[in-house]
Parts: structure tokens; C-alpha cells; sequence
């Protein structure tokens, strides 16, 4: 309903906005409401959105758990930039979890599932005309094939990587980003006046 749908954007919204803020604990607080909420009122997209953005906040295996849930969600409802962004948050989790794993046959597993979970991220990426993914995950790319030591494959991938971040740096979109991040900062400063004034009416 669209008041189930008022209240999931409040959540999401107070969530994101104490992230912002560094106030992990309020954060923490607001996504394990908002997320048990989107279960409650069966929300695919919702409970996707929660998983996605509050694994952000959480340690590597915790992290990494939270994505995968929310990666079963997003394969039903389809590709979109959080599906693409979060894939390749997985690939990196599990090259991360590679390099501090002593057993080797676990080792092996985790590389090659972090490659799955690249290649299938930079293709995506690529299709959708995604270039901030492109960018980020053709360079997480790079660093998997340099550590299996297939250098021409880790060149190749960190090039993609240097050429797309090279059409970004335009003086035109750097104005822009300028821009966005102006916005960005007065958009912080309104969500903590706004988090004061539901605080205050919640009194």
C-alpha cells in the first residue's frame, strides 16, 4: 500500500541520512527496523534496498552474507545499478576473504568465486553503459588476475579501468561533480534537520 511504501522510504530515509552522518548505531538501528518492515509487508525491492545499503556498515563475513540474501532478491527482480554495484561488492568480499584465508583449498574456491562475480559485474556494467561500476570493478578485476599472475589480463583490465575513469575527468563533468558533491552537502545538513524535527515530534 502506499502508506507501507511512505513508511519503508522514512526508514530507508533515516538510515541513509545517520550513514552520512557517521552515527552507525542509529544507522544499524533504522535498517534492521526498515528491513524487518519491507519482510513484514513482503517487499522484494524494499528488502533488497535494506540488505544492499546496511551491508555497507557491517565486516566482512557479515557483509558478505547480507549481500548474497539481497543478490537472491535482486536476481528475481533484475539487473539496475544497486544489482550491478552489489555483485561486484560480492566479487570483492570473496577476493578479500582469499587473502585471509589460510586453507588453501578454501583460498582457491573464493578466488575463483570472486572472478565469477567480477567478470559477471564488468559485463554488466559494460551493457548498461554503468561507467562507476565499470570503473571501480574493471580495476578490482586487475588486482585478482595480477594476484593469479596472469599479468596481460590484469593490464588489459586496470587500461578499461584507467580509460573510462580518463572520460570521467572531463572538465565538464568535473563541474558537475563539483556540483553534485555542493548538493550532497547541503543535502546531509537538511536530512540532520529533518532527523531533529521527527526526533522532536517523537517526543
Amino acid at each position: 500500500s502506499k502508506n507501507d511504501q511512505r513508511i519503508n522510504n522514512s526508514y530507508s530515509g533515516l538510515a541513509e541520512s545517520y550513514s552520512l552522518l557517521n552515527d552507525t548505531i542509529n544507522a544499524n538501528k533504522n535498517f534492521k527496523i526498515g528491513y524487518e518492515f519491507s519482510k513484514k509487508t513482503n517487499n522484494d525491492f524494499s528488502k533488497a534496498w535494506f540488505l544492499t545499503n546496511w551491508s555497507k556498515l557491517k565486516k566482512n563475513d557479515e557483509a558478505l552474507k547480507m549481500r548474497l540474501e539481497a543478490q537472491e532478491i535482486w536476481d528475481k527482480i533484475g539487473i539496475n545499478p544497486m544489482y550491478i554495484h552489489n555483485t561486484g561488492m560480492i566479487g570483492y568480499l570473496y577476493m578479500d576473504l582469499y587473502k585471509n584465508e589460510k586453507n588453501n583449498t578454501k583460498k582457491q574456491n573464493y578466488l575463483k568465486l570472486a572472478e565469477k562475480y567480477l567478470n559477471e559485474t564488468t559485463e554488466n556494467a559494460s551493457k548498461n553503459d554503468d561507467i562507476v561500476n565499470s570503473i571501480e570493478f574493471n580495476k578490482s578485476l586487475s588486482q585478482l588476475y595480477q594476484i593469479k599472475k596472469d599479468y596481460y589480463k590484469a593490464f588489459l583490465y586496470l587500461e578499461k579501468s584507467a580509460t573510462l575513469n580518463d572520460s570521467l575527468n572531463s572538465q565538464e563533468i568535473k563541474n558537475s561533480l563539483a556540483k553534485i558533491e555542493s548538493q550532497k552537502e547541503i543535502e546531509i545538513k537538511n536530512k540532520q534537520i529533518k532527523i531533529n524535527q521527527i526526533e522532536l515530534q517523537a517526543k
